[in-house]
């Protein structure tokens, strides 16, 4: 847990469609944590708030968290860029390169010490208008964590949540279509947060989509032991609770109370040929997460 003098930030790293949606809403609602969602994704510029639906329904630059939020951020932290998401060349990443750009402007460079402070302000403000002890960021962004990790204001632990290649290939190819595309984002998203595992091995806590799908107290409990907290029952009733993430997909919005369950699907939808293909180019990551206790 962090020490009292630091920022408590659980920063969940994972490929798309890897359950980080509903662990944020379940983290959020312990009574210590509050969960921020994709926070890369949050837009500093008022217009492009009014476009973007926190969980809560409203825009982000009506809701009442969020403009909280902004309220202490001065307006010389505000990139142009106006997101925090950033990106550097995979050969900078192999070398740990300190080249970073905005991922929405690659020619524009990061200036580090201004990027990991607007970063800390940020959360410090999260925690004063949530008055809560830790924060839940469910960005994935290995690079803003490669970053964030520097800060002597944050203690951030790593949550890597993996779902099986197959169930994430499929639901990107139900939504976007085309399948090898989805199998290689998968692998290389999960072998890049291997490369930061083995520079930062004890700022990481694993775990399985599948094992939190079948047992999600045994799962959080496991998660929340590391950081120094303990299970709250409600946690599990999250629905109850009004949310405020940035970014996630549609199981924000929904108001049914909702049983946790895996979602199967690809079992039996997935084409054989498309299994075929990735047990024989993938399937080894597959087994060698399987294989992690």
């Amino acid at each position: 847990m962090a020490t009292s003098n630091k920022i408590l930030v659980i920063y969940l790293l994972g490929s798309g469609h890897c359950g980080s949606t509903l662990l944020d809403l379940i983290m959020d609602s312990h009574s210590q944590i509050v969960g921020v969602g994709e926070l890369s994704n949050w837009f500093f510029e008022k217009e492009k708030q009014s476009k973007i639906l926190c969980t809560c329904r409203r825009p982000l630059s009506k809701c009442s968290f969020w403009q909280e939020v902004s309220k202490g951020i001065p307006v010389d932290f505000q990139f142009s860029d106006s997101k925090l998401e950033i990106y550097r060349k995979k050969i900078d990443f192999l070398f740990n390169r300190k080249r970073y750009v905005f991922a929405s402007a690659k020619t524009k460079k990061v200036n580090l010490e201004r990027y990991l402070k607007l970063n800390e302000k940020i959360y410090e403000n999260i925690l004063t208008v949530s008055r809560k002890k830790a924060i839940f960021d469910s960005s994935k962004d290995v690079e803003r964590a490669s970053i964030l990790l520097a800060s002597d204001k944050l203690e951030v632990i790593l949550l890597h949540l993996v779902r099986d290649g197959r169930g994430v290939s499929y639901s990107y190819k139900k939504k976007y279509g085309g399948i090898i595309s989805p199998m290689l984002r998968w692998t290389l998203k999960n072998l890049k947060i291997e490369i930061l595992k083995r520079r930062y091995p004890r700022k990481f806590i694993f775990l399985r989509y599948e094992d939190f799908c079948k047992n999600p107290e045994q799962a959080i409990e496991k998660v929340l032991k590391r950081i120094g907290f303990t299970f709250e029952p409600k946690m599990l009733e999250f629905r109850r609770k009004i949310h405020h993430q940035v970014g996630g997909n549609r199981l924000r919005f929904l108001i049914e109370e909702q049983q946790i369950k895996e979602d199967t699907a690809w079992k039996t939808k997935l084409p054989l040929l498309d299994k075929i293909i990735f047990n024989l180019l993938f399937g080894w990551l597959n087994l060698f997460y399987q294989k992690i206790k």
